[in-house]
This record gives C-alpha cells, sequence and structure tokens, in this order.
C-alpha cells in the first residue's frame, strides 16, 4: 500500500493537532485499496497532514529542506536560516 506517514511531526488540517507520524491513524482508502486514507486522534476527521517544523516548539508547517551540520532538516522559512546565508553569499 502506498502513503504511508514518514517520521516527523505532522498537523491536522482540521483541528491543528500535532502528533508523531505514530500517532496518526490509517486505514485503506475505501474507494482505492492501493492507498491510504489518514484520521486524527483528536478530531476523528479524515483529514490531510501538513509536514511540521522540526525546530523544537515551533508548530508552523514545512517550508523548505536544507542540509546542516547535523544532517538534513525540514523547517518553516524562519527556521531555515535562508536570510543568514542569503547575507553571507
Amino acid at each position: 500500500m502506498e502513503g504511508s506517514m514518514k517520521a516527523g511531526r505532522w498537523k491536522c488540517s482540521e483541528c491543528q493537532e500535532v502528533v508523531s507520524a505514530e500517532q496518526v491513524m490509517e486505514a485503506p482508502d475505501p474507494f482505492d485499496s492501493t492507498l491510504l486514507v489518514f484520521g486524527c486522534q483528536s478530531c476523528r476527521m479524515c483529514v490531510e497532514f501538513e509536514l511540521v517544523c522540526d525546530e523544537a516548539g515551533c508548530s508552523s508547517t514545512v517550508s523548505c529542506g536544507w542540509p546542516s551540520a547535523s544532517g538534513y532538516r525540514q523547517t518553516c522559512s524562519e527556521h531555515s536560516g535562508w536570510d543568514a546565508r542569503k547575507t553571507t553569499s
């Protein structure tokens, strides 16, 4: 089956609850058994989830991915360091 959630923190598009990938409910799509549908444990809706910034305490949606000294990161624009890197170029 395609579409399983990858590791990270995810935000429910309905209630804005931020959860780990393990907390997202998943089930076979009733219209296409090769796909999955995802559900929120908080609001009990089948919804879309958005990947959340990997910076501790931030619940903004990921807007970019970039290599760092500690490995690949996925962050919001505020935590990307884009402004700092742009001024040193």
